[in-house]
């Protein structure tokens, strides 16, 4: 459903899609392929179900070739 609504108003309208909980984690990174503006991760502790630690998140853009806004070294 969210991938729909995304492709719906994409690129009309930039947006942030993502999913939460466990069966959200995939959506963080299949959504910031798509072109969504923005995912949250987290450096200690999750603050919502379905982050990503930052150190996995980062290696799986640099895995799967999905630029970031942030430099690879901040």
């Amino acid at each position: 459903a969210l991938l729909t609504v995304f492709e719906e108003q994409s690129p009309q309208i930039p947006m942030a899609v993502m999913g939460m909980g466990p069966l959200g984690m995939s959506s963080r990174v299949l959504f910031a392929e798509c072109g969504s503006l923005l995912t949250y991760t987290y450096l200690k502790h999750a603050n919502a179900p379905g982050q990503w630690s930052t150190t996995t998140m980062r290696s799986l853009f640099n895995d799967l070739g999905i630029p970031r806004a942030i430099p690879p070294n901040a």
